[in-house]
């Protein structure tokens, strides 16, 4: 029941902004903020709370003909991550996991 009421972020949002040149050349950047959660253990004896986190990707776009385009596009350009629990033997610790499998983060 814990994860069905509180493994969903608080809120979720996603932010977009787009830009195009007169050169064809386009660029945009989109930011997937989620919110705090609550995730259980697999025995569900155990319960961490998880701060929310803002995933960052940008791309660049050239298009090269109205059939074509070229597109460089980077994800999660800082390298953020969930916050893994305190307890390094929260999830799965038999498998090395680090993180919960269930998430809604990327």
């Amino acid at each position: 029941m814990i994860r069905i009421e509180n493994g969903d972020p608080q809120y979720r949002a996603v932010f977009r902004a787009r830009h195009g040149w007169a050169n064809d050349v386009s660029a945009r950047i989109r930011g997937s903020m989620y919110g705090d959660y609550e995730v259980t253990s697999d025995d569900l004896s155990q319960t961490a709370k998880m701060r929310g986190k803002t995933f960052w990707d940008a791309d660049i776009t050239w298009d090269l003909s109205e059939a074509f385009s070229l597109t460089f596009d980077a994800d999660n350009i800082f390298n953020e991550f969930p916050d893994p629990p305190a307890d390094v033997n929260f999830f799965a610790a038999c498998c090395g996991q680090k993180y919960d499998t269930s998430s809604v983060m990327d």
